[in-house]
């Protein structure tokens, strides 16, 4: 198995309800990485993704929420969290 690195779009996407289809599709990406393991996420994607969600998107987070989701990557079996 090839490890997969997530996007940030891909993590904004996911959480951002507005975006549709792309939300759909994204979440359908997400999940399908979490069981069968080997998605990379880095803190830089980690950090953009906050960003984003909580500020640029058309229907932003709470930050609570956000630091949850966050954390939630770092800690998810199924992904791998890469710090350089």
């Amino acid at each position: 198995m090839q490890d997969k690195l997530i996007d940030t779009n891909i993590l904004v996407y996911a959480y951002d309800t507005s975006e549709g289809e792309k939300h759909e599709i994204s979440r359908t990406l997400l999940r399908e990485i979490w069981k069968e393991g080997g998605g990379v996420v880095c803190l830089q994607n980690l950090m953009e993704f906050f960003v984003v969600i909580t500020k640029k998107v058309e229907n932003p987070i709470d930050i609570k929420k956000a630091k949850i989701i966050v954390e939630d990557f770092r800690q998810r079996r199924g992904y791998i969290f890469k710090s350089y």
